[in-house]
């Protein structure tokens, strides 16, 4: 009887830790933030793109010299995108011979977690400086918690783009 007792419990207990890894929390979802901030600083598109889940679907607003630019992005083309952009940006650098001084801050305002904890939507605003150019904008972010780890599977992202003169 004790041999059923105990399998009972464990059942239960794995059942329980199965649900906790899959639940986001408010820890994992700044964690997810600063691990952001960390690779977009650093301009690693492996590390950044890591935290983009596989069936990731995006928008993308930008204002540049007054005029949008929209985009559908899903994570190929996030990733690709990025990676393009960042490389840009090097040789432009390197054919300068100047430093690639590179900013960058998120801030966190609104989190919404649905009824069962598996997802949240994040509102984010934000600031990038790389070289002379600046981007600001404003993001909102559905986070989904799998197989332990949180990633970002939807983004509707609005920013403005300018050139700082130094």
């Amino acid at each position: 009887m004790r041999i059923y007792i105990l399998g009972a419990v464990l059942i239960v207990l794995a059942g329980w830790s199965y649900m906790h890894a899959r639940q986001l929390s408010d820890s994992a979802i700044a964690d997810f933030y600063v691990m952001d901030s960390k690779t977009t600083a650093e301009l690693d598109v492996k590390a950044s793109c890591a935290l983009v889940a596989d069936d990731f679907h995006g928008t993308s607003v930008s204002q540049v010299r007054g005029e949008s630019v929209r985009q559908e992005l899903d994570k190929a083309k996030y990733c690709d995108d990025m990676q393009r952009s960042i490389a840009r940006l090097r040789e432009a650098a390197e054919a300068a011979h100047v430093p690639l001084n590179v900013s960058y801050n998120n801030q966190q305002n609104n989190v919404a977690f649905a009824p069962d904890h598996r997802s949240a939507t994040v509102d984010v605003t934000y600031q990038f400086d790389i070289g002379r150019l600046h981007i600001s904008g404003k993001r909102t972010d559905q986070l989904v918690k799998r197989d332990g780890k949180v990633l970002l599977v939807q983004q509707d992202d609005h920013s403005e783009v300018s050139l700082v003169m130094r």
